[in-house]
């Protein structure tokens, strides 16, 4: 799984960076690949599990995710981490820049500058 759109996010070093999380039993349980990949990496790791052929030029070249693969099984059930907070709570109107995202122009698509956004998405994530 990968964010489809990693652009702005609250990422420290890029806003163009994202995380990506390989559900497998092949995948290595509880490793981190620091391994720099794209998208299209993922895109080539795919096409090679399935038999595919590469689509362009692109995907060809791109690393795939070998690292992060195991070649045994581990069949090993997980137990899913249940959230402690409320998915569904907003933040209360006295939240950081509330009153700015309460008068921001919210009529077209960004609108509201970057810049306010990822203060605001900063302040919420503390």
């Amino acid at each position: 799984m990968v964010e489809y759109d990693a652009q702005d996010s609250p990422d420290h070093v890029s806003g163009h960076r994202t995380i990506a999380q390989l559900v497998s039993p092949y995948s290595q349980s509880g490793a981190v690949d620091s391994i720099q990949y794209s998208t299209v990496s993922m895109l080539r790791t795919i096409e090679l599990i399935l038999g595919l052929q590469p689509m362009t030029q692109f995907d060809a070249a791109a690393t795939p995710m070998f690292a992060s693969m195991g070649t045994k099984r581990n069949l090993t059930p997980y137990n899913a981490v249940v959230p402690q907070q409320s998915l569904v709570a907003l933040n209360p109107p006295t939240s950081p820049i509330a009153a700015y995202f309460a008068s921001a122009d919210w009529s077209r698509p960004d609108a509201v500058p970057e810049e306010i956004m990822n203060a605001g998405l900063q302040a919420a994530l503390g």
